[in-house]
């Protein structure tokens, strides 16, 4: 296989000239990369990106009159920019929503260990009422709403018709856990 592939390169370079070459080669391997991780189904997709480039890449060059080598290359850099931003596993999109969602699970756990601390020591009365605690987090009103409501909608808190805030059994255990790691 690899004596194959040195040899198409060597004679891809003198036919169609080193830029489409690499960016065949490069190309659509990247792209289908960054929608999945697993081997067999890079396989499937690399060519399938190569052929799209191409196609859409020749028809390019005939409607603008421009090189077909680099309409076909220019396509795979279009289709790995669009793919950079929407593929589902290595996307910014996807990557900007899991940092989100990081972050807002660290939000919640820091509330349920905060929570569950003063609990244990007794002073929740005063401790877990919701300025008290936006003070001591050092947390913006909208935050700690957000926060509170995550960890209501979670089934990990409770508020109480005094405004203190309650650990539920679930909420308990997601604490413990939080403190484990």
């Amino acid at each position: 296989l690899m004596v194959v592939v040195s040899f198409t390169t060597v004679v891809a370079f003198e036919v169609v000239g080193s830029i489409m070459v690499v960016g065949l080669i490069v190309g659509p391997a990247v792209i289908a990369s960054l929608y999945t991780k697993r081997l067999w189904l890079m396989l499937i997709m690399a060519p399938l990106a190569g052929i799209a480039a191409s196609l859409t890449g020749y028809s390019a060059s005939h409607y603008f009159d421009v090189s077909i080598a680099g309409s076909i290359v220019t396509m795979l850099g279009i289709f790995f920019a669009i793919s950079m931003i929407i593929a589902p596993g290595g996307g910014l999109i996807a990557r900007a929503r899991r940092k989100k969602n990081l972050i807002s699970n660290a939000c919640v756990n820091m509330l349920l260990v905060h929570l569950w601390q003063h609990e244990t020591l007794g002073d929740a009365a005063e401790e877990n009422q919701q300025r008290t605690i936006a003070a001591h987090l050092n947390w913006e009103p909208d935050i700690m709403q957000s926060v509170i409501r995550m960890g209501t909608d979670q089934k990990f808190i409770d508020i109480q018709t005094n405004g203190i805030i309650q650990l539920l059994p679930a909420g308990v255990n997601r604490a413990r856990k939080a403190l484990e790691r």
